[in-house]
């Protein structure tokens, strides 16, 4: 009686643990592009019954390839624990597609999202392109609305940011501009509620 008695628990034990995943998966993993053109990332990590030391948080313009780390947990996930956060990246060039994903130290994966930038596209022109000695960056200004303008260099450095863009009509100088190459810039509604971004080509 006895061993049938401890051969019940031990079937009981097995059928609890296969319920359970033996590390810890993404059970929700969700994207959006924001107003002011950067991505957030929202993410559940659920339960195990091995905890695992951490994730990353990796970005490409691969689905494949050259995912580089935009994130990185560094406290233990799994075991008794669901985990819910998020993250904002952003991305340098915001007319490009990127693929995000989550990678956790025991080398497993999440699955792939894919997040198209192009959909946030506003209109604009700038006026010569590219910019030698000075250009104009125009778009549909309304009097009152107040803009903020950030211009990043490919690697996503920002070599300017102005809280108080207040007309149509911005000037830019080859001297706001390290050096020749492709940038690229945002410009957005204060409230969140418009967003242009484009590239301006220096020379």
């Amino acid at each position: 009686m006895k061993k049938f008695f401890y051969f019940v628990l031990f079937f009981v034990f097995l059928e609890k643990n296969n319920a359970q995943n033996q590390f810890p998966i993404v059970e929700n993993f969700i994207a959006k592009v924001l107003n002011n053109a950067t991505v957030r990332l929202d993410l559940t990590i659920g339960t195990s019954i091995q905890l695992i030391n951490g994730f990353e948080i990796q970005r490409s313009l691969d689905s494949t390839f050259g995912y580089i780390s935009v994130y990185t947990y560094f406290g233990a996930v799994g075991g008794n624990n669901t985990l819910n956060l998020f993250h904002e990246d952003y991305p340098p060039d915001p007319t490009k597609i990127y693929y995000y994903k989550i990678r956790f130290s025991n080398g497993s994966f999440s699955k792939i999202l894919r997040v198209n930038m192009a959909d946030v596209f506003g209109e604009y022109k700038i006026i010569p392109q590219p910019l030698i000695d000075f250009s104009r960056l125009e778009f549909v200004y309304l009097n009152g609305q107040q803009w903020i303008l950030e211009i990043a260099d490919t690697r996503g450095f920002f070599i300017l940011r102005d809280e108080y863009v207040k007309t149509g009509s911005y000037s830019l100088y080859r001297s706001m501009f390290p050096s020749n190459g492709i940038y690229f810039f945002r410009i957005y509604l204060s409230d969140g509620s418009k967003l242009i971004t484009g590239k301006i080509i220096s020379m």
